[in-house]
């Protein structure tokens, strides 16, 4: 009778035993947080310091913890900087007034320079005049860079070596790393003759289309290297009070 006695309490044991455990798997679990929700709250969110849109484009500033630094900078047009691009290209070649570019498998597409002259009357020297100088190769595009420079101002022009289409734009062109954007950069807060500020193309099928242009008033970009498809690092400038430049580094993201 005591065995059974002890058996059943051994069983009411074990019962309670598995109980007990239940519940606290029950509680254990509901107090868990949802990993779904956590990991979205972990997830870092990319905070910019400014946006703008270029055209329809929306873009993302983000300031870089590099120093700044001052100085002055300015490459100046010579002969024999275009001579030595020239070499390093065989596409490329200049005959005096004119220079040429090798486009496709055998066509040929030629700028021809207009020099100033206050003699002639047969065109208006100001407005008409021109200067062509080739700038190398546009890397990630398949194209050449040419600056023009005219009596007062100056623009680019970006020719594809695929088919010798040009695009025209405000100053150094640069390329995403998929050649998916090209944007074309220039400074010019002192004398203002030129546009100081950004242009961005975006590439449909074998050609580019201008997106915008966006004019910047108290600052503007020297420089501009893509590290992605998306981001590109731009040098930017300012004046101080004694007209030295002063020069930062922030990232440019496309968020379109």
């Amino acid at each position: 009778m005591k065995a059974v006695f002890r058996s059943a309490l051994h069983c009411a044991a074990f019962v309670f035993a598995l109980l007990l455990f239940a519940c606290n798997s029950s509680s254990d679990a509901s107090s868990l947080p949802n990993t779904s929700e956590t990991t979205a709250e972990l997830s870092p969110k990319v905070v910019y310091d400014s946006t703008m849109y270029i055209g329809s484009v929306k873009v993302g500033f983000t300031s870089l913890p590099l120093p700044h630094y001052y100085g002055y900078e300015w490459v100046e047009y010579n002969e024999q900087l275009e001579l030595e691009l020239i070499k390093d290209n065989p596409g490329v070649s200049r005959n005096g007034w004119e220079l040429t570019f090798k486009v496709g498998n055998r066509a040929t597409k030629t700028l021809v320079d207009v020099p100033y002259d206050e003699t002639r009357t047969d065109y208006d020297p100001i407005m008409e005049s021109v200067t062509y100088h080739f700038r190398g190769v546009i890397k990630n595009a398949n194209a050449y860079q040419i600056d023009a420079h005219c009596y007062e101002y100056s623009y680019s022009l970006m020719l594809s070596k695929l088919n010798g289409d040009t695009l025209k734009g405000i100053g150094d062109f640069s390329c995403s790393t998929h050649g998916t954007w090209v944007l074309s950069n220039n400074f010019d807060l002192e004398a203002q003759y030129t546009p100081n500020g950004l242009e961005l193309f975006q590439k449909e099928g074998n050609r580019y289309q201008r997106i915008g242009r966006k004019l910047l008033e108290s600052w503007g970009v020297t420089s501009a290297t893509w590290l992605n498809d998306s981001v590109v690092r731009l040098r930017t400038a300012t004046f101080d009070e004694a007209w030295n430049q002063r020069f930062t580094f922030v990232d440019m993201t496309i968020l379109e």
